[in-house]
């Protein structure tokens, strides 16, 4: 004798046990992922991953450009460091309380950058092209107020050139005129 066993229709029961089955899943994966660091490709845990900050726009010689801006000390010591991309069009602004000399190095940046100096009136007195995860340090040979970080070689690629005057967007002049700067 052969029993034949219908199939279970899918009701309430058996979609709520598989929706509970779904989510101890999701929490265990969570939590495993908590539990072992969540690293994220850079090595970095996810508690440490870098900050996105608000982007301005800001035109150096002819080019648009959109800038993320490090003005505390903390987001200057941060910087570009451990992205595994700036895109280009994009950069980071460093905005300094005064003018002096800056060194600039790429001990924790994974990307190639370049950078320019600006002094205070946003004019470009030198640039420089930055290798990933090197200590080399690049100072600015006049006093710069600002730094300027793009993806590598991008100055090159539209034309920037020493003397190519900066101006800023309106929000990104408001966004200046609100800091309080340490140094």
């Amino acid at each position: 004798m052969r029993v034949l066993m219908r199939p279970r229709p899918m009701g309430r029961e058996t979609t709520s046990g598989r929706v509970c089955i779904l989510a101890v899943a999701l929490v265990g994966w969570l939590a495993l992922g908590g539990a072992c660091g969540g690293d994220r490709r850079d090595g970095r845990p996810r508690s440490e991953a870098p900050a996105r900050l608000a982007r301005y726009a800001l035109t150096i010689g002819d080019m648009a450009l959109q800038v993320e801006v490090a003005a505390t000390r903390e987001e200057r010591r941060r910087g570009l460091s451990g992205r595994w991309e700036v895109p280009s069009g994009t950069g980071m602004l460093f905005v300094f309380p005064d003018e002096a000399r800056r060194t600039f190095w790429m001990k924790d940046t994974l990307t190639a950058l370049s950078v320019a100096f600006l002094d205070e009136e946003g004019l470009v007195t030198q640039m420089e092209d930055m290798t990933p995860l090197s200590e080399t340090p690049h100072t600015s040979r006049e006093p710069a107020r600002y730094v300027l970080e793009v993806p590598r070689g991008w100055f090159q690629e539209v034309g920037i050139e020493v003397g190519d005057r900066t101006v800023f967007g309106d929000a990104l002049e408001r966004r200046l005129g609100e800091l309080d700067l340490d140094d």
